[in-house]
C-alpha cells in the first residue's frame, strides 16, 4: 500500500514545495538568459528513455547561437557565456529537469 499511495502523495508534495522554493530562481535564471541568448533561454532536446521511449530534455541555455565571419556556430569553447559558465559550474542549468 506504501508504494501505490504514499510514496505518490510524497513524491508530489515534495516536488510542489520544491518547484515554489526554486520558481523565484527559475524567474531570475530565464530572464538573464532570455536577453542574454536572444530570446531563447532554454536548450530542448528529444532524447530517448527508459524502453527507448522518446522525451524532451530541457535545460537552461548555456551556449549563444553567435557565429563567425562565415556564418558558422563558434567552437564549443567560446560561445559559452559568462552567465553559462556559472551555470553549468553550479548545476543550475539543470533544474528545469
Amino acid at each position: 500500500m506504501y508504494s501505490l499511495f504514499f510514496k505518490r502523495l510524497t513524491d508530489i508534495v515534495l516536488s510542489f514545495i520544491g518547484i515554489i522554493l526554486l520558481l523565484p530562481l527559475i524567474i531570475i535564471i530565464t530572464i538573464l538568459l532570455f536577453f542574454n541568448n536572444n530570446g531563447k533561454p532554454f536548450f530542448i532536446q528529444k532524447r530517448p528513455g527508459k524502453n527507448e521511449r522518446i522525451f524532451e530534455l530541457v535545460k537552461f541555455k548555456t551556449m549563444n547561437d553567435k557565429k563567425d565571419k562565415n556564418g558558422e556556430l563558434l567552437s564549443p569553447a567560446k560561445p559559452i557565456s559568462r552567465a553559462g559558465k556559472f551555470l553549468r559550474k553550479t548545476s543550475l542549468d539543470e533544474i528545469p529537469q
